[in-house]
């Protein structure tokens, strides 16, 4: 079973034994409802677009997900625990019958963002507060997942109930309250998750969202730094020409920075194309501690107890990425912007009217701030 789950290597990595003991184990449509009745922490970990769809399921018991990213969160939960985690597949088709999922949270508030510009700082402020369950670029909603929705990475594929419902049973499976008083749902999806917009919202037309954005020189040093993984290895597959609408021959070859701003352009893009309502804006620069608390109004619909918001705030001390919360912030704006080569100030001028309409348009956070 273990090639089902190619495109998802980091997480198998991560916990081999699991995915591979997963996959040895695969249960009915029937035995899938009777085990999530049965463990209130089983949770979907991963999706496989092969063989016709697979679902991985991982009981995390009560392991409160603070982490970065939502497969740190399921290592660290396996990690923990003190015998193996109830592991096991299930076919995809579970997530299509209407009661699968009884006890799942909805969704509060969505989270977009163009990539390093502040999104992990926000949502893992949420995490702070442990009545929230926060989805930091959760596995089961990557590449795989969208194979299946785009029909297999076709640019007008079909939008119809069975794939909204889909979606809505998948979040809900995820959004299982692990810990007495969770009562509040948020999603950070994957940068990329931008192109998907119109189809997100469809399935949740009344739940408030941003999207976060930065200064595409700082973003684009920032990956020159530290490269980010999850983009570069989708140079090759289809997800690629399917975001940045270019042919796979003219991305295959790029250099680094010439590719990542494809995606950066394009994440720029389907924002300012977004025809959703609710979306509203949020610049890097206003990703303030002092902001927060009207971010969280005005952008997630959210007022947190003061003494909530308070804990909120300590994020902003640390480095984000740190799961431990041991490395300080400093703020690096200037040193990146003196960083910028000349290659990086070509590729982010041709996105500088998309940030300029972002900044100046009425659905902008910075009207209240």
């Amino acid at each position: 079973m273990n090639s089902a789950y190619a495109v998802h290597r980091r997480l198998e990595n991560m916990i081999p034994e699991q995915i591979s003991r997963a996959g040895k184990t695969i249960l009915s449509a029937t035995e899938t409802i009777d085990a999530i009745q049965t463990h209130p922490g089983l949770i979907p970990v991963s999706i496989s677009a092969e063989a016709g769809g697979y679902i991985v399921w991982l009981d995390m018991l009560r392991y409160p997900f603070t982490e970065r990213q939502f497969c740190h969160s399921v290592a660290n939960a396996v990690d923990q625990q003190s015998q193996q985690p109830y592991a096991f597949t299930s076919r995809l088709d579970v997530l299509y019958m209407p009661d699968v999922v009884t006890d799942g949270l909805s969704p509060d508030a969505f989270i977009f963002h163009m990539s390093r510009c502040g999104s992990t700082l926000l949502s893992r402020s949420l995490a702070k507060n442990e009545k929230n369950i926060v989805l930091n670029d959760a596995t089961p909603l990557h590449e795989s997942f969208w194979q299946i929705i785009t029909d297999n990475w076709q640019s007008d594929f079909a939008i119809d109930e069975t794939k909204l419902s889909f979606i809505r049973r998948l979040l809900l499976a995820i959004g299982r309250p692990r810990i007495a008083g969770q009562d509040r749902y948020f999603v950070k999806f994957r940068s990329w998750s931008i192109a998907f917009i119109k189809f997100i919202m469809q399935a949740f037309p009344t739940v408030p969202c941003i999207f976060i954005y930065r200064d595409p020189i700082e973003v684009m040093v920032s990956a020159k730094h530290r490269a980010p993984e999850p983009l570069l290895r989708l140079q090759n597959l289809p997800l690629t020409s399917f975001i940045t609408g270019k042919a796979s021959d003219a991305v295959r070859n790029l250099e680094t920075i010439a590719y990542l701003s494809l995606f950066y352009e394009g994440y720029l893009t389907a924002a300012v194309r977004a025809e959703v309502p609710q979306l509203q804006f949020l610049n890097y620069m206003d990703v303030k501690k002092d902001n927060l608390s009207v971010i969280l109004q005005k952008g997630l619909d959210y007022s947190p107890a003061p003494e909530d918001l308070a804990v909120m705030q300590t994020q902003f001390d640390f480095y984000s990425k740190d799961n431990d919360d041991k490395v300080a912030f400093v703020p690096d704006r200037k040193a990146k912007q003196a960083e910028a080569t000349q290659e990086i100030r070509v590729a982010a001028a041709r996105m500088q009217v998309l940030m300029d309409e972002l900044d100046r348009s009425p659905k902008n956070l910075a009207r209240y701030l």
